[in-house]
């Protein structure tokens, strides 16, 4: 609807209501993510898509105090609940991925080191409480075991120390914990994220670093140690594993087509092509970038201050429209 020739025109609320809601998801985005960027002309490109000016804009809400049955706190509720429904399915493909990318993890996890029990009676004992385990991909490693030291044991500050081992043979993301004393069993578990550029994990279990080390007496046990791939390649992983899962079991029925008839190779060959289709919607959902969780944290806006703070503005152009009669 236009107002006189070549004038301004009047937004529909549904319109205006979508204009709103992504003008709000832009502008979290880039107080979130890009500070100190030029906002001056973020919202020019979001109008223009659906074919309006800037002029339309500033009509089509100064119009709302000409309107008695509108109220333009009602086009803002409805953005929000666009918003809300926006971030709801956002947060419901996040879900897909990420359990989907925890899937591929533990699926394959492999152990890398074991022991069941490192004993420390004499000093000699404590050489064999280091362990390196070559770092030969990108990934993370975890580490777990439990521990008691002996109330015979009289040394104190015992720490153990975990760290990797770059290129460089230079100590990077070390750990360093604090062991329990007087038989009280203690537990250790660390995440150790690793790239091409390191070379081992060490694990250096011998607490006695003093020189003056008297009588100990410890036990490590249930030491292990797994290895998880990076995201990138257990999605492969599992993707491949899909793809042999769902396509050999319908291609068996194609061995020996000569015994079907045209309409059960037909029916074969569909059972085939749905069992792509299957696989290339994992891979799809696999295939999600991390970009999807940035919208999503963008959509968590403060509803309630933006609903005021449009309420305020429109009771200050309905202020303004009277003044101006």
């Amino acid at each position: 609807m236009c107002v006189g020739c070549g004038g301004p025109k009047i937004i529909p609320d549904d319109e205006l209501a979508q204009i709103f809601s992504e003008a709000y998801i832009h502008n979290a985005y880039l107080n979130a993510f890009a500070r100190g960027y030029d906002t001056l002309d973020i919202y020019t490109p979001i109008w223009e898509r659906y074919g309006y000016t800037e002029e339309d804009i500033r009509f089509s809400i100064g119009n709302f105090s000409k309107r008695k049955s509108a109220k333009l706190s009602d086009v803002v509720d409805q953005a929000i609940r666009i918003i809300e429904k926006e971030k709801a399915l956002a947060n419901h493909k996040m879900a897909v991925r990420d359990t989907l990318r925890e899937i591929g993890r533990r699926r394959f996890v492999k152990t890398v080191h074991y022991d069941t029990l490192l004993r420390v009676r004499r000093i000699a004992d404590t050489a064999g409480l280091i362990v390196r385990i070559p770092i030969r991909e990108k990934g993370d490693f975890e580490v777990t075991y439990s521990y008691v030291v002996d109330s015979a044991d009289k040394n104190h500050n015992m720490r153990t120390r975990h760290y990797i081992l770059n290129t460089y043979d230079r100590k990077v993301s070390e750990n360093i914990h604090r062991m329990r004393r007087n038989e009280q069993r203690g537990h250790y578990k660390g995440n150790f994220k690793v790239t091409a550029a390191d070379q081992y994990l060490v694990l250096d279990l011998n607490p006695y670093t003093s020189k003056d080390i008297t009588s100990p007496k410890m036990r490590i046990d249930s030491l292990e140690v797994r290895f998880f791939m990076d995201d990138k390649r257990a999605q492969d992983s599992l993707s491949r594993l899909l793809l042999r899962k769902t396509i050999p079991e319908n291609y068996q029925r194609l061995i020996k087509p000569w015994q079907d008839s045209v309409a059960r190779r037909d029916s074969t060959l569909r059972a085939v092509v749905d069992s792509i289709r299957l696989a290339e919607d994992s891979l799809r959902v696999l295939a999600i970038e991390d970009s999807l969780r940035v919208v999503a944290d963008s959509l968590c806006l403060n509803f309630d201050s933006l609903r005021n703070a449009t309420i305020n503005s429109t009771i200050h152009a309905d202020t303004t429209g009277v003044a101006a009669k």
